[in-house]
């Protein structure tokens, strides 16, 4: 009898077992070679060598009798009656293999288990998945094995040499079984690998220099001095980054006012690293899914080449949602990092490196000798993540080829705070050293935009300016703001209070507009655009008009209002609307207030619990010994990190994570690693065409699905009762009468109940 890995009706056709290890362990080992030029030569042949045993022992169990018996069957429908990853990752635990076990046991759902419970188990990597499937016991298992290992003999010439040693990370480990889930899954049914497309780093680099000669042309037309001396600014930035910086440092810290160019300086500096370490994918990193469709038009304005319009979706990939999915048939939704430029979130790029789930893991293969641009660093992960989030840009930077440049305008450079390294170091500073990053400007340069900054915008950070901003109730916060001419902008600390607002505003007859994750990406980009029509000074001077946002528009976002308005829950939050408020200094008197409202609709959000405590006692009870007015930016958002650090729950997470991932605990890291602290998120569709699409069984793109779907809590989908599409993976229909696509998002039924 002929083994068989796979049946007609799961694949199309029927696969040999001798014919989907070779596929996989050789689809596996072409992955690893991939990156060869990025690891040292003993990280690259230990890795190497636990790949390809678990490649070829992966399917091990498919080889029992019972499994055997149902891939013959011409009408298989449903999962196979034993798991046979049990059997492979079993074999690999009696030859003292447990990370090789972990990787087999794994590459299916639920994915790498925490290492060291699972070695303390009766029968490790044997347990169940779900109480009601197979039980089996120890003969069992000893005997199915053996019989399995018999015909694997049979079939591949002998059995794989277990490799003992231990893998220097855990990142490592979940390397490999990105490796493992994308050949095994490529495989299936005698699918090859994609073919990366070339990166063109060199033409790409030429064309960012004639993208910003062209915006510099412009600017030489500048009315007033005050425009002038910060064109030049910008231009001895640009000129820095391009012929100065130095590219062979690959942990970089780049602190840039808003206005001064930072996003195409940057890119010049990463460009020329990829041009000369020969890296494989650019990845630039954003907090907030606002700022993706904006940097996707100046990179296709700025290095998208000629004769690559037509395809800008595979040059640059952008990613809004988390689309992850294990299930065969909606594998191509899942979210790849296959293109030369990914733009992407620091809750997907950072929650995949914390994963152990293999729909997540697929892409994480990408990633060694790749640029990473993490914009608006300050704001990609809570103080409680910080110190796992350093662990991987360390490991990132030193051991897998990457360059990384941190950026933005308000630093925390919490990698001198005392309480960080104390964390850090979790009592080991010789084994555990805090790495320190270079500095990318040079030291004048960097001072003359400091100043620059200083007198662009009044802060209203007196005592008793935050004084008179308390305000009991909604109307005497409105009629605050209200009475500030405008353009204005409100920042809430939630999308139910932004869109509540909003509604609140639109009531009194106000002209205002609302923008949050609360909108599908298609609908947030329309409204984007009509904010951005309304600033613009060339389309007259209606000023009279209020936006309502969350922290989805304080950073990123070419936006500047003569006003703002910031619900006092972060140091860092306020500092970022600060860069929306007169960013080319073309207002007269613009201010910013940072305010209390004590109105029982709108609670304060838990998420921000310790940082608004904070911030709040830095404003009132002078924690940072001077006053916060003429304050450096990246002094105060450093102290507020510090102060949110010596909190002692804080603390106890920090540990409790550090400690997760250096000891493999994968299960555990993956549930508590949470750059957002709320409920989990689902996708829900808004647009009839694609709901029709997924009830006839039909799959959309990815860029179908993202562009009209809304990313909402799970807890929301209860509270609307939405209801789930069938034969979807938790994908829920949001219909017209709970969706507002111009003012309330997915909030519109709670809002108007």
């Amino acid at each position: 009898m002929e083994y068989l890995a796979h049946s007609a009706s799961f694949c199309g056709q029927e696969q040999t077992y001798r014919e989907h290890i070779q596929g996989t362990v050789q689809k596996a080992e072409n992955l690893l070679e991939t990156m060869r030029p990025f690891f040292s030569e003993q990280q690259f042949e230990k890795m190497y060598a636990k790949l390809q045993a678990a490649a070829e022992m992966h399917d091990l169990g498919k080889l029992s009798d019972a499994n055997q018996e149902v891939l013959h069957e011409q009408k298989r429908t449903g999962r196979l009656p034993e798991r046979h990853s049990v059997m492979g990752a079993h074999w690999f635990y009696e030859q003292g293999d447990s990370l090789s076990a972990a990787l087999v046991y794994g590459h299916h759902y639920p994915g790498l288990p925490d290492i060291y419970e699972e070695l303390g188990q009766e029968m490790p990597f044997c347990k169940n998945f779900k109480a009601e499937e197979f039980q089996f016991d120890e003969a069992k298992i000893q005997k199915n094995m053996n019989n399995c290992c018999d015909r694997h003999q049979a079939v591949a010439g002998g059995l794989p040499q277990p490799d003992t040693a231990k893998l220097q990370t855990a990142l490592e480990e979940r390397l490999l079984l990105s490796c493992l889930v994308t050949a095994d899954w490529c495989d299936t049914g005698g699918k090859k690998l994609p073919q990366p497309l070339a990166p063109r780093w060199s033409e790409r680099l030429a064309a960012l220099d004639n993208y910003v000669a062209g915006l510099e042309e412009d600017a030489q037309k500048a009315e007033n001095s005050k425009e002038r001396e910060r064109n030049r600014l910008r231009h001895d930035f640009y000129q820095a980054c391009r012929t100065q910086t130095d590219t062979n440092a690959s942990l970089q810290n780049c602190e840039a006012p808003v206005g001064t160019g930072k996003t195409t300086a940057v890119l010049a500096h990463l460009l020329r690293c990829a041009v000369q370490r020969n890296l494989r994918h650019l990845f630039i990193v954003l907090p907030y899914t606002s700022i993706l469709e904006q940097m996707k038009k100046v990179l296709k304005d700025a290095i998208l080449l000629e004769d690559e319009k037509n395809e800008s979706g595979e040059i640059i990939a952008v990613l809004h949602h988390r689309a992850e999915y294990d299930k065969k048939e909606w594998r191509s939704l899942a979210a790849t990092w296959e293109a030369p430029i990914i733009l992407t979130t620091a809750v997907q790029f950072f929650e995949t490196l914390a994963s152990n789930e293999p729909a997540r893991l697929y892409k994480l293969h990408q990633l060694p000798g790749s640029g990473i641009f993490l914009d608006e660093f300050h704001a990609s992960a809570p103080v409680q993540c910080l110190p796992a989030v350093w662990e991987w840009l360390t490991q990132l930077q030193k051991n897998w080829g990457c360059s990384v440049v941190l950026s933005s305008g308000t630093m925390i450079q919490f990698w001198e705070e005392r309480n960080f390294r104390k964390a850090y170091f979790s009592g080991h500073a010789e084994k555990h050293p805090v790495t320190v990053p270079t500095p990318m400007l040079p030291a004048t340069l960097q001072k003359e935009m400091e100043q620059q900054e200083k007198i662009r915008v009044h802060m209203h950070l007196l005592p008793q300016e935050f004084a008179q901003c308390r305000f009991s109730t909604l109307d005497e916060l409105l009629c605050f703001a209200l009475s500030q001419k405008g353009p204005r902008i409100i920042m809430l600390d939630s999308r139910r209070a932004a869109a509540q607002v909003a509604y609140e505003l639109y009531c009194k007859g106000e002209k205002v507009y609302h923008l949050s994750n609360a909108f599908a990406p298609q609908d947030s980009a329309r409204i984007l655009d009509k904010v951005k029509e309304l600033l613009d000074p060339k389309n007259g001077a209606d000023g009279n008009w209020t936006l309502v946002s969350t922290t989805y528009a304080s950073m990123g976002l070419n936006l500047s209002f003569r006003n703002g308005f910031c619900r006092a829950f972060s140091c860092a939050s306020f500092l970022q609307l600060a860069g929306r408020i007169s960013r080319e200094g073309e207002y007269e008197s613009p201010g910013l207030w940072a305010f209390t409202l004590d109105d029982s609709r709108f609670p304060a959000s838990s998420a921000f619990s310790v940082s608004a405590e904070v911030w709040r006692e830095m404003i009132t009870a002078d924690t940072l010994k001077k006053p916060l007015q003429g304050s450096a930016p990246s002094e105060m958002v450093t102290h507020a990190f510090s102060q949110e650090c010596k909190r002692s729950h804080i603390r106890k997470m920090q540990d409790k994570l550090l400690s997760d991932e250096r000891n493999f605990e994968f299960l555990t890291m993956a549930k508590e690693f949470k750059i957002i602290t709320e409920d989990a998120e689902v996708l829900a569709v808004t647009n009839s065409e694609v709901k029709k699409m997924l009830e006839n069984g039909e799959i959309p793109s990815q860029a179908q699905l993202q562009n009209n779907s809304v990313s909402i809590y799970f807890n929301l989908v209860k509270k609307l009762h939405l209801t789930e599409i069938p034969d979807t993976p938790k994908i829920y229909w949001l219909p017209p009468e709970q969706y507002d696509a111009d003012l309330l998002g997915c909030y519109k039924a709670l809002v108007l109940k």
